[in-house]
């Protein structure tokens, strides 16, 4: 990818600081000292040049409209590597974050070289605010909006189709409210329908919430085996997710759903951004500037806190008792545990494994139980589409269930008289 004078001078200036004896031993040293999203991000995503040849190298296609994020994990997935679509949360954010406020504090008074080292730094923040914001936004209104038990394969989080999805929930649920704020369903948004879109999404819910009767999902599309126990219920008895959590946990997220809006407007975000980048108005006063990353530093541990952004939480330890009750322990990037204890009164079939990667929502839990929302992160491909569907169990006919050469006795069928070599 780096062939060429041109190129390969601009690799060796990314690891000029590797200490090494040849430029060959710094390219070792850096592929081993870095996670490999990291090694994709620097590396691959350097230049339309570079990219371009990543790309076709890997059969990457259709790439222009995906912010960097998902295209390293397209390439992290094409290159065989485990895929972690959210392993590191907000956690380059916060960086972000504390480069700008580390700058905007060594002064007091910006002249025109603070300014421009301020400039210079605030691109880094904002964008990553902007992606950081439309990922929750969308796993916020996916988690609670759609019906997870329906999807194909179910509790499987495409962050595509859940845009889509955010969008068209959004943007309708706005204009019936006669307000001006659309939602781009391929991920182009600016910071103003991401900073009101959790506000919004909050009142969509409460309103959708008082008709639960439109949501009830019906008797034959719940599994039979939860109508012969008492013992455990079925977990999404609502085809809107949102009813099947606890009241406690719906009064939550509307607040906490209200305070990421609320601390991203009140924290003036867009005013200092606009007068960093676009150089329009006064510039910043210190005070205005560190405010602006008080509020961006709070709405991540909101985000974060809550659970409504998706995070990888990696299985860390596993305890049962003599009761056999079993407690699963989760860690994220930042060492955040989730423990999830087991069993629970709800039941919900078709998720991930335990020991699996995993999204965990650990603000909800089902009402009346300990079960909390926990997916799968997923890509579509060629290959996961040619393969949904397997392993495809056999389904035999009534037909070829009555003829005598698979009929056993009275009463019986083929199913129930075959050994274990004819199954």
């Amino acid at each position: 990818m780096y062939q060429g004078a041109d190129l390969e001078s601009r690799l060796n200036w990314k690891i000029r600081q590797i200490e090494a004896n040849s430029q060959d031993e710094k390219l070792d040293k850096y592929l081993a000292a870095n996670e490999v999203h990291l090694v994709i991000r620097d590396l691959f995503l350097s230049g339309p040049d570079v990219f371009r040849r990543a790309a076709d190298s890997v059969g990457l296609v259709e790439e222009s409209s995906r912010s960097d994020a998902e295209l390293v994990s397209d390439i992290t997935w094409k290159l065989g590597f485990p895929l972690d679509l959210d392993d590191r949360g907000a956690a380059d954010l916060r960086e972000n974050a504390n480069s700008l406020r580390e700058a905007a504090s060594e002064f007091s008074h910006y002249g025109q070289e603070q300014q421009r080292i301020l400039r210079s730094l605030s691109p880094n923040l904002f964008v990553s605010l902007e992606e950081t914001l439309d990922r929750a936004l969308v796993f916020a209104c996916w988690l609670t909006a759609v019906d997870q038990w329906m999807g194909k394969p179910r509790f499987t989080f495409f962050r595509d189709e859940a845009r889509r999805d955010t969008a068209r929930i959004l943007s309708s649920y706005s204009a019936r409210k006669g307000d001006a704020v659309t939602f781009n369903g391929d991920g182009v948004n600016t910071l103003f329908p991401l900073i009101s879109g959790f506000g919004l999404l909050a009142s969509y819910l409460e309103s959708e919430a008082d008709q639960p009767d439109k949501y009830q999902r019906a008797q034959s599309d719940i599994p039979e085996a939860f109508g012969e126990s008492d013992l455990i219920a079925f977990g999404y008895q609502s085809k809107l997710p949102f009813l099947n959590c606890s009241t406690e946990s719906r009064r939550r997220l509307i607040q906490e759903l209200r305070a990421v809006s609320r601390e991203l407007s009140n924290g003036g975000i867009s005013a200092v951004r606009n007068s960093l980048e676009h150089h329009k108005g006064s510039f910043p006063s210190q005070e205005e500037i560190l405010n602006c990353i008080d509020a961006i530093t709070r709405v991540c541990d909101l985000l974060e806190g809550f659970g409504i952004l998706p995070m990888v939480f990696r299985l860390s330890s596993f305890t049962r008792d003599s009761e056999g009750r079993a407690v699963y322990t989760y860690e994220d990037y930042s060492g955040r545990v989730v423990r999830i204890p087991v069993p629970s009164s709800v039941v919900v079939t078709g998720g991930p494994s335990w020991n699996q990667n995993q999204i965990i929502v650990s603000g909800l839990v089902a009402g009346g139980s300990n079960w909390v929302p926990r997916f799968i992160p997923g890509v579509r491909s060629e290959f996961t589409e040619m393969w949904q569907d397997w392993p495809r169990p056999r389904t035999l006919s009534e037909n070829f269930l009555q003829t005598p050469e698979v009929s056993g006795g009275e009463g019986e069928s083929a199913m129930e008289t075959a050994g274990p070599s004819d199954a």
